[in-house]
């Protein structure tokens, strides 16, 4: 299977996934551009998005079971460390 997001060189896609190091700069880019704190970019990574999506999947009424399949979760406890800080919390 190919990768998601994969590096571009001299304007080619190059057939392999985005290193671990890109994916974190990226994100501490993109939430720099967005106005974040510089304080708050530091706590910001790629394992940011699984956690957002996680929490959005949550505020949008989707079920525990369902966001466990979607993220590959097989625990309920560590799925609920991920919504722990969600807006609409069902763990609280």
């Amino acid at each position: 299977m190919a990768p998601l997001f994969c590096p571009i060189y001299q304007g080619k896609p190059i057939d392999r996934a985005l290193s671990v190091d890109t994916v974190k700069r990226l994100v501490k880019d993109g939430a720099r551009r967005a106005g974040f704190d510089p304080l708050e970019v530091r706590d910001f990574s790629g394992h940011s998005m699984r956690v957002g999506a996680a929490q959005d999947l949550l505020c949008r009424g989707h079920d525990t079971a369902a966001i466990m399949r979607a993220g590959g979760w097989k625990s309920v406890n560590v799925l609920a460390r991920y919504l722990e800080l969600a807006e609409h919390n069902v763990w609280a």
